[in-house]
């Protein structure tokens, strides 16, 4: 036992001894690679202050973007010459040399207003000249065509007013050292009106066709809203949900000699009479094989001719009072390819129909075309007969077709009425024997070729560029169906 404990006694003698050895060799190698290092040198402390007048400016130094805008500081700048820049919207970029001392703050303002190159113009160019001028609803004191010089950066609004004239106003957009021109043309209210959402009660601006009823109420085919009838008054509007017609769109209509409305649409025919309505290709009555109605025309006897997008149907009543149908392919014409565009009848009864590609065909059987006759274009868009006898044939643009109109009578005649490269979209023949041709470049009013007036937005003030169709009413005056503009009236 006694040698146990002296065993035990000897070994933590010796732990001790090994333990106190290892601290103090650690203590020995830490105080050994111990260094010190001289202090870090601190940071620049220059600073530069910097504002604008206007506020906003976004900040540059030495060609970055320093992510502030005015009035804001840059910091922990060395001693050193600086390149400022600042850019503000509308503003001329401004740049400058400043010196930043460290322990300083320098300070730079820019007051854009006291710098004329900062100012722009507005050129008001309204017609008709002479119009007085407003900006922001204060008076100029003067009048069309004039400069307003002297003006901040920034959005203005422009009024014109004139006696007998709608005003109308135009805002623009000043920019430093620019002249931006405010250009427009004032509605003259003694020659047009209009009538579009922003005015009346007319339900869409988009119109495809328009016609009017022996009693001189006017019928409008619509690009989104189905058909409207207006009476100078009041609108009524019949569309799927309220009446047999398929489709809001129309896109032709034609009244035959009883007084009853064929309207066409993508799915068919709808029929409105005095006392009924009916409709033509619904699931249960197929009399068309092809429901894509382009064209309608009628003639006496209640004689109906109706395009499709690749038939011809003539339709007429017989001895027994029922209407038989008799469908033509374009197949059978020769066309595979095309499709058929428009339609009319004259007066003594011949048809004329246009197709997309090869010109027109006569009588249902004679295709006359660039290759065999003197037809201006072989893409016809609209054909009207005329009270003498004749045809008016319109085209889309071409080659030749952008720059007239062809008329035939047996022979082909050219008429240069149109600007080139202009698509037509409607003829109309009124009682005066005027011919009015829409086009999606206004409307084009001739009686011969040294008499044409081109009406638009331009000349008219009237959103008039794109007119779909055109109708003269009982007391002569002409109204205008405009595919974005809603219907005009052209009062004399």
């Amino acid at each position: 036992m006694k040698n146990i404990l002296y065993r035990i006694r000897i070994l933590s003698f010796f732990s001790i001894i090994i333990f106190t050895f290892i601290i103090t060799a650690l203590i020995n190698s830490c105080t050994e690679q111990v260094s010190v290092s001289p202090p870090d040198e601190p940071p620049p402390n220059g600073t530069l202050f910097i504002d604008s007048n206007p506020r906003g400016a976004h900040i540059y130094l030495d060609g970055k973007d320093r992510r502030r805008i005015t009035p804001d500081s840059l910091t922990w700048l060395e001693t050193n010459n600086y390149s400022v820049a600042l850019k503000l919207d509308l503003y001329r970029d401004t740049s400058i040399t400043t010196s930043v001392v460290e322990g300083e703050k320098s300070e730079y303002f820019v007051d854009y207003t006291k710098n004329p190159l900062m100012r722009g113009k507005i050129n008001c160019n309204a017609k008709p000249y002479g119009s007085s001028i407003f900006i922001n609803g204060q008076p100029t004191g003067k009048v069309t065509p004039s400069i307003l010089t002297d003006l901040l950066p920034g959005y203005y609004t422009i009024r014109f007013e004139q006696n007998n004239y709608r005003d109308d106003s135009v805002t623009v957009v000043v920019r430093s050292s620019y002249t931006v021109e405010a250009k427009t043309t004032l509605v003259d209210t003694t020659v047009w009106a209009n009538f579009s959402i922003q005015t009346s009660s007319i339900p869409t601006n988009y119109l495809t066709c328009i016609i009017k009823d022996k009693n001189g109420v006017l019928w409008i085919g619509t690009e989104d809203k189905g058909l409207l009838k207006f009476d100078g008054n009041t609108w009524v509007t019949f569309t799927p949900g309220n009446s047999l017609l398929q489709d809001v769109r129309v896109s032709s209509f034609s009244f035959d000699s009883d007084g009853v409305l064929w309207v066409g649409n993508k799915y068919g025919l709808f029929l409105l009479g005095d006392n009924f309505s009916r409709k033509y290709n619904d699931p249960f009555n197929h009399p068309l094989t092809d429901s894509d109605v382009k064209a309608i025309a009628t003639f006496n006897d209640s004689l109906v001719y109706i395009a499709t997008n690749i038939t011809t149907v003539y339709s007429a009543i017989d001895y027994y009072g029922y209407r038989f149908w008799v469908i033509k392919t374009r197949n059978q014409y020769g066309l595979p390819n095309d499709y058929f565009t428009s339609a009319a009848i004259d007066k003594n009864g011949t048809l004329y129909t246009g197709t997309s590609l090869s010109g027109m065909i006569i009588g249902g059987s004679q295709l006359l075309n660039t290759s065999n006759s003197n037809i201006l274009g072989n893409k016809v868009s609209a054909i009207t007969a005329d009270p003498i006898g004749g045809v008016w044939i319109g085209f889309k643009s071409g080659i030749a077709a952008g720059t007239g109109i062809s008329y035939y009578n047996g022979t082909f005649q050219s008429k240069y009425v149109l600007q080139s490269n202009n698509n037509t979209n409607s003829i109309y023949v009124d009682n005066n024997n005027v011919k009015w041709v829409g086009t999606d470049a206004g409307l084009v009013e001739f009686t011969t070729e040294a008499d044409i007036k081109t009406y638009n937005k331009e000349s008219t003030g009237l959103n008039m560029n794109d007119v779909r169709g055109v109708v003269n009413d009982n007391i002569g005056r002409i109204w205008i169906a405009t595919y974005g503009g809603g219907l005009i009236l052209k009062k004399k």
